[in-house]
């Protein structure tokens, strides 16, 4: 289990989400239990001694959200910029 593959499985989780409305913090709690147990960790923390915030925070290609290209009524929404603040 490199920390490649927890990025790609991040993003994978993230745009599913994205498909069906904004990113939320209970959203991404759901993704942080999802990895945990994909990768038969007991706490996110110790894969790289950091929380899944900060791991998200952290990871260029995961800060990168993408909108839903065919509905512009929650695009700004769904494009929340991770660590500019905005959640």
């Amino acid at each position: 289990m490199g920390p490649a593959a927890v990025v790609v499985a991040a993003q994978k989780y993230l745009d599913r989400v994205i498909l069906h409305g904004p990113i939320t913090l209970d959203k991404l709690m759901q993704i942080e239990h999802k990895l945990n147990a994909d990768y038969q960790l007991q706490y996110f923390s110790t894969l790289d001694h950091s929380t899944f915030l900060e791991f998200i925070l952290n990871q260029p290609d995961i800060k990168k959200v993408k909108s839903h290209s065919c509905c512009s009524c929650y695009r700004d929404a769904a494009t929340v910029a991770l660590g500019s603040g905005l959640v």
